[in-house]
């Protein structure tokens, strides 16, 4: 046998410089959903594979049932120990592999492996790459891209062998991708684009397989998630209207093409389509969407091939999120959901610099250069929850979640640090949350409601380290009110209970505090702030073994935690005293 290692060489260069302009991710911590799908998940820390896969993504809505990037997730978890790194590893695993999928289809497309690398590099150096590859949360986009592409690479060996028997290999790939993301249904519309570039003039025979296709793969996926949710897709609540799917795309088109190929400036975390600049920008993104869509149409009219592929792996998926993104309730555009596109770009790219020989394909090595630096430049916004809060509220100052979750880890911050500053700053924050909760913003009523008790208490808690440090006492009876009337309108709300614990504790009313704790633990066992409190209050209330039972729940939810460890240490201290 025959090794050619000619043929493996450049792959794994292209992964090794992947890699090294990526490792700073490795350092990562949780930040954003990452605390919902790991760190308090319910399923996750029983242990139990089958509860994971057999639920909603978010526990509390059923509007996201993703059970392989739900098993993903569950076997980083556990393998890992619960540390972020080894997610963070598998996360550079997926990415690095769907590149060198996309340097191995490529290759066969344009025929040139130096073109080929072209578009790999460019599909894995995109700043573009960094939201789906830092966020831990979001590895669901490198996963039905990568079975997406493996679908397209099954469908075009069937057509190309014959188109005998039935795509199996094609439809299982594609049946992945769905059950890893809701956006793995374009996969039928890519075999069309397949289709359009390698055979135009048998279009209507394509199109009326993959509307089979697709209708097979839409029913198993409905019949699945009915088996398993027993609501079948109720709770998506589509809001699709024909002017809608005609009208609101051209924006999402001519933001994400602009984003694609001039991806310069630093707030490129999210982009919002209901709020275009000007009348002026309105025009100039239909422009552009036109403009591609009509380079398309050209394209398969005089069969450029890998032209069809690369504007069709643009604009389809493109397409489906200014589609989708609204029918979801979300009207933002975030960077993951350009993933595939931007292979799509990169293939573009590499076509034109094929035309031009090997000095053009030379010429991409500055922008990959530029890449890499921006790239650097957009990793510390994910490397933690305080710099990922900083980087939020510069994107959105006036977004109230992203001021709350800056503010929440500030207090943290002071909590481990003891700087006054961040006390100092996570107190005003608070304070003009609170002060925003109370005049019931319109627009933002339903999540001001939801955030209510945590923005008081946290807001409490600012007060009353304020107090300690400055000697000033502090009244905590009307705020104590406010939180009994909150934990009493709802009984079933952990946080309410708990928040209401905690106001009790403040005020110096530790066993009424206790039994609020007992109470949310028993609502949310999977909260390390609840059991950190119930521990401090079984700990005044003498109970010493219960309350080190307490913090070793606290510290096998969230291992390593600087204040969690502090008390650990004084309980057993406390219990040899006893002894």
């Amino acid at each position: 046998m025959q090794f050619r290692l000619g043929g493996y060489l450049l792959p794994c260069l292209l992964a090794v410089i992947v890699i090294a302009v990526l490792w700073p991710i490795l350092y990562g911590q949780f930040v954003g959903d990452d605390e919902l799908l790991l760190v308090r998940s319910t399923h996750v820390h029983t242990g139990s594979l089958w509860d994971t896969v057999s639920s909603p993504l978010f526990q509390d809505t059923n509007k996201y049932w993703r059970p392989l990037t739900s098993a993903t997730l569950w076997l980083g978890f556990h393998l890992g120990g619960g540390q972020p790194a080894p997610m963070h590893w598998m996360s550079i695993a997926v990415h690095v592999g769907v590149m060198l999928l996309v340097f191995r289809i490529a290759r066969e497309w344009l025929d040139s492996r130096a073109a080929a690398a072209v578009a790999a590099l460019f599909f894995a150096l995109h700043p573009v790459q960094i939201q789906p590859v830092a966020w831990i949360a979001a590895i669901n986009d490198g996963m039905w891209s990568g079975f997406a592409l493996l679908s397209l690479l099954a469908w075009q060996r069937w057509r190309r062998a014959g188109s005998r028997g039935l795509p199996f290999l094609a439809f299982a790939a594609g049946v992945l991708a769905v059950l890893s993301k809701e956006a793995g249904a374009i996969v039928p519309a890519l075999w069309v684009v397949h289709d359009l570039a390698t055979r135009p003039r048998h279009w209507r025979a394509s199109v009326f397989r993959v509307g089979v296709a697709t209708s097979i793969l839409a029913g198993l996926y409905a019949m699945a998630r009915t088996a398993v949710l027993h609501d079948g897709l109720a709770s998506i609540e589509p809001d699709l209207t024909l002017s809608r799917i005609l009208t609101l795309p051209g924006e999402a088109v001519g933001q994400c093409l602009t984003l694609l190929a001039l991806p310069l400036r630093r707030d490129i975390e999210w982009r919002v389509l209901s709020s275009p600049d000007s009348v002026a920008t309105l025009v100039v993104q239909h422009a552009i969407t036109l403009a591609t869509l009509g380079a398309f149409v050209w394209a398969v009219w005089r069969k450029r091939t890998v032209l069809v592929l690369g504007l069709g792996l643009t604009l389809v998926p493109i397409w489906l999120i200014g589609i989708m993104s609204p029918s979801l309730g979300a009207w933002s555009v975030a960077d993951r959901y350009l993933y595939l596109p931007a292979f799509g770009t990169g293939l573009l790219l590499a076509l034109a610099a094929r035309r031009f020989g090997r000095p053009a394909l030379v010429a991409c090595a500055p922008l990959f250069l530029l890449f890499a630096m921006i790239d650097r430049d957009l990793i510390p916004g994910w490397s933690n929850p305080r710099d990922h809060a900083e980087w939020l509220v510069s994107l959105r100052p006036d977004d109230p979640l992203a001021r709350f979750s800056l503010a929440r880890a500030a207090l943290l911050d002071h909590l481990a640090s003891g700087d006054a500053r961040d006390l100092d700053t996570a107190r005003e924050m608070f304070t003009r949350l609170d002060e925003a909760a109370s005049r019931r913003d319109a627009l933002m009523h339903a999540w001001y409601e939801h955030k209510l008790g945590s923005i008081r208490s946290s807001r409490l808690w600012c007060d009353h380290l304020v107090s300690k440090r400055d000697g000033i006492p502090l009244d905590f009876g009307v705020t104590v009110a406010s939180f009994a009337r909150l934990a009493e309108s709802r009984p079933n709300d952990p946080h309410a209970r708990q928040n209401y614990g905690v106001a009790l504790a403040m005020s110096g009313r530790q066993r009424e505090a206790r039994a609020e704790f007992e109470a949310s633990a028993g609502l949310d066992p999977f909260c390390s702030e609840v059991w950190f409190n119930l521990a401090r209050a079984r700990m005044f209330d003498g109970d010493l073994l219960g309350a080190s039972q307490a913090i070793d729940r606290a510290l096998a939810i969230r291992p390593g935690d600087q204040n969690a460890s502090a008390l650990r240490r004084q309980i057993e201290r406390a219990i040899l005293v006893r002894r």
